[in-house]
């Protein structure tokens, strides 16, 4: 047995105010987020989609006069419209335009230019011109906007909507 006394109890550790813990939380939320962005674009340099630009109201858009692997190593080539085509669109029509426009499938995702639809169907109209005003990932709200937007620049005289079943209806 021991015959030294009682050590008394240590003090008991201050509790932190509300104000404190708010602090500490913004902080560490603060910080967490930094290094989710820092991983990010460490993770996606020079893979991040660079033939996009933010837009206000679509969301993002293609860039004007882009070229290069746009995702899915296919080569693309933007004009000034951000339409996916070789050359710049004519101010003046020498033969009937047809848009063709929607999401990745009118775009052609994956496909190199002459593999496209609108590639396609170009070659086999003969006397119409279509062009490819597809951007991936588009649904119906977002086509309208591009299409009030661009349309005018495009005259066409027809419009043709892909839709796709599977991701436009949710939207």
């Amino acid at each position: 047995m021991s015959d030294t006394p009682d050590q008394p109890a240590p003090p008991a550790p201050a509790r932190l105010s509300r104000r404190r813990k708010l602090l500490y939380g913004l902080a560490t939320t603060l910080a967490l987020l930094g290094a989710l962005e820092l991983g990010c674009r460490i993770h996606y340099r020079g893979r991040w989609p660079y033939h996009l630009l933010f837009d206000q109201e679509l969301v993002w858009a293609h860039r004007p006069h882009w070229e290069g692997y746009a995702r899915a190593e296919a080569w693309t080539r933007f004009d000034a419209l951000g339409l996916r085509r070789e050359g710049e669109l004519s101010p003046t029509k020498e033969r009937p335009r047809l848009l063709v426009i929607g999401d990745s499938i009118a775009f052609g995702y994956g496909l190199q230019g002459e593999e496209t639809i609108a590639a396609r169907m170009n070659q086999a109209l003969a006397g119409v011109e279509v062009i490819n005003g597809g951007v991936s990932g588009y649904g119906p709200e977002q086509e309208t906007v591009w299409l009030r937007r661009i349309g005018p620049s495009v005259q066409p005289d027809r419009v043709l909507l892909f839709f796709c079943m599977s991701n436009d209806v949710s939207v």
